[in-house]
């Protein structure tokens, strides 16, 4: 596990500005749906003063998002790519040219250039994404414990159970279909080469 993420810890600025772009995201989303959901209860309650005061609440949050968003455009994440990519090409090619020739002959140089290249693409998304999703799991649970427990904490506690138990449940499906998943993708490469 350590040797999968040492791209990760190799740059670490790179790395704790693209969780903090995401995180922004994720806030995003979740802070605008608690700015909304008050601003339709002072709809309700035909609450004049909380209703503006939501809505600029909700405004002055949009401009800050928009803000930090024009502030990272993006390149963090894309850098930090980019970063772990030519780390890991560097590693990895490094050790394909001191490899033994017969070796690599056999499976042909092209094709193992090909194998090597894929691999640290896929590697290097696979990185990304596990950022991204460990962030958003993180980020809604805490903020959706947080908002729970504020009307009480039993219906706290069965909301985190049902969450730990339906994200259990996707990762275990999930590893049930990606051997199916891997031999649909190489259908579809054979399919596309062509």
């Amino acid at each position: 596990i350590a040797r999968f993420f040492e791209p990760l810890w190799r740059n670490k600025r790179l790395t704790i500005m693209t969780m903090l772009t995401y995180a922004i995201w994720w806030c995003n989303n979740i802070f605008s749906i608690v700015f909304v959901k008050h601003v339709v209860t002072a709809i309700e309650q035909h609450d004049i003063a909380s209703f503006l005061y939501w809505t600029y609440a909700l405004g002055i949050a949009i401009l800050l998002y928009y803000l930090a968003h024009y502030i990272t455009r993006n390149q963090w994440w894309v850098m930090a790519w980019f970063s772990r990519r030519n780390m890991m090409t560097h590693r990895y090619l490094d050790r394909y040219i001191q490899a033994d020739n017969n070796h690599v002959e056999k499976y042909g140089t092209g094709q193992m250039v090909a194998m090597l290249e894929g691999g640290i693409r896929d590697r290097s998304t696979l990185l990304e994404q596990t950022i991204v999703r460990w962030l958003e799991f993180i980020i809604t649970v805490g903020l959706s414990v947080w908002l729970v427990a504020q009307y009480h904490r039993r219906y706290g506690l069965v909301f985190v159970w049902l969450l730990v138990c339906i994200h259990g449940t996707v990762i275990w499906l999930n590893t049930k279909t990606a051997k199916e998943r891997r031999f649909q993708v190489i259908a579809l490469q054979k399919y596309t080469a062509r």
